[in-house]
């Protein structure tokens, strides 16, 4: 089959340039089941979930601690899930938020409530 014969088919597919949902349907079901691509979802979970391992325990140590609670990797690997690390999270120029302060708020509080008195924001 060409190139073109296989794009005639495709785009076939695609009345208004809008994929049905039967055949969307279909591909995501045959694309999400092949191992081929199960292997890059799990390449890719790995890898963050390495970094976020790494930046808990290096957060834990600088806690004095040797290791990470699991609710530490888990904020960890939120974040770099979410927002693809801590580059984009700023701290605004303010007195009164301490190391202590943030983690007591990261280990105690909802992460969906704003921590009181203190401003934390995107950048």
């Amino acid at each position: 089959m060409r190139v073109n014969q296989g794009l005639a088919i495709v785009r076939a597919w695609q009345p208004n340039n809008k994929l049905p949902k039967p055949v969307f349907n279909e591909l995501k079901a045959a694309l999400v089941r092949s191992q081929p691509f199960q292997d890059q979802q799990m390449k890719v979970a790995r890898k963050v979930g390495n970094k976020a391992w790494d930046t808990a325990v290096d957060w834990a140590n600088k806690q004095g601690r040797d290791t990470a609670t699991k609710r530490e990797f888990c904020w960890f690997y939120d974040i770099f899930t979410q927002n693809g690390g801590l580059k984009s999270v700023t701290q605004p120029q303010r007195t009164g938020v301490t190391p202590h302060t943030l983690r007591r708020y990261i280990l105690t509080q909802r992460l969906d409530v704003p921590l009181v008195g203190h401003s934390w924001q995107k950048a």
